[in-house]
């Protein structure tokens, strides 16, 4: 219970950090973009990337918005079905 109330300050923090970083992106993204779904796989972990492109004053710009573990669990596997189950999980952020 201590450790817990000891690392209370460091949470807030990343709160504030995640505030920002969102705040900032909401005033860099335009109201129209597109998205650009890549994988990438390190050692035995399968990930998901998910870019928001988009053009402002002739220069392509691309965030980052989402990287998910695509494997979560021993019964995991990459098909389609994991696939929609990652941007099903992010799409509400947005």
């Amino acid at each position: 219970m201590e450790s817990t109330r000891r690392n209370l300050a460091t949470v807030r923090d990343m709160e504030i950090v995640t505030k920002a970083v969102e705040r900032s992106i909401n005033d860099e993204l335009l109201e129209r973009f597109g998205a650009i779904l890549d994988r990438w796989t390190h050692c035995s972990n399968h990930y998901l990337a998910v870019q928001a492109c988009y053009d402002k004053d002739g220069v392509r710009h691309c965030l980052l918005l989402y990287m998910v573990p695509i494997i979560n669990g021993p019964d995991d596997r990459l098909n389609a079905e994991n696939y929609m189950c990652a941007l099903a999980s992010f799409l509400p952020f947005f």
